[in-house]
């Protein structure tokens, strides 16, 4: 409970606070396609979100479409869109609000 979690929630469910960085920017079948550099060692798992970002400026959302121990690939979500994401840019799975 301390860390916001309620016992009661399915494990699997639970997204892990990790963050990471965009090493890869590519374009495939109409859809960006961004690869991260945090994967299943981290928790992370297909269908999680994260959040991209550079310094205060929001850019938009990954949905993870795939994982490796040390990396995943997520594809943009356009209705989050509001930036264009390259490589450097910082990822989280949760941002804090300022």
């Amino acid at each position: 409970k301390a860390n916001g979690i309620d016992p009661a929630t399915d494990p699997n469910g639970v997204v892990p606070t990790v963050d990471g960085v965009v090493s890869d920017v590519k374009r495939a079948n109409g859809s960006q396609l961004v690869e991260v550099t945090i994967g299943a060692d981290d928790g992370i798992k297909k269908g999680n979100t994260v959040e991209v970002y550079r310094g205060s400026k929001y850019l938009g959302r990954l949905e993870i479409l795939s994982t490796s121990p040390d990396k995943a690939v997520g594809r943009v979500d356009r209705r989050f869109q509001q930036g264009q994401i390259q490589e450097g840019d910082r990822v989280a799975t949760r941002l804090k609000l300022q």
